[in-house]
């Protein structure tokens, strides 16, 4: 499956955890500092990170040095775009609404700036 497919599957899957319960979603992110939540989410993260690692390994059209570290990375892009959105929920619901168009923009820019792009021989 080419990358452009790949990273809209992983925007989609992302984006749709997080939308399934948008309040509950903002009140995590509220509660995060009070917790400690590094400790807590250091197994999720873990099997979330091998995922997309997986994800991009698979790309038919590109392949990346270093999969690890372009995984970290976008995960962290994806993880502030989230954080930021959710906490204004209240203040501006649009942000919730551009929330998946912006994920897209942000996980096909960096995959694209980040991939080996293979030929295909056309």
């Amino acid at each position: 499956m080419p990358l452009c497919e790949r990273a809209d599957q992983l925007v989609d899957t992302y984006v749709g955890v997080k939308m399934s319960n948008p309040e509950a979603t903002a009140v995590l992110y509220r509660v995060a500092g009070t917790i400690n939540q590094a400790k807590l989410s250091t197994g999720i993260y873990k099997r979330l990170e091998s995922v997309v690692v997986r994800v991009l390994e698979s790309a038919s059209d590109a392949s990346f040095s270093d999969p690890a570290r372009v995984a970290f990375t976008l995960l962290s892009a994806l993880a502030g775009l989230s954080r930021s959105s959710f906490g204004q929920i209240h203040s501006d619901s649009r942000l919730l609404q551009r929330f998946r168009e912006e994920s897209r923009l942000l996980v096909h820019a960096y995959l694209k700036a980040s991939a080996d792009v293979l030929s295909t021989g056309k």
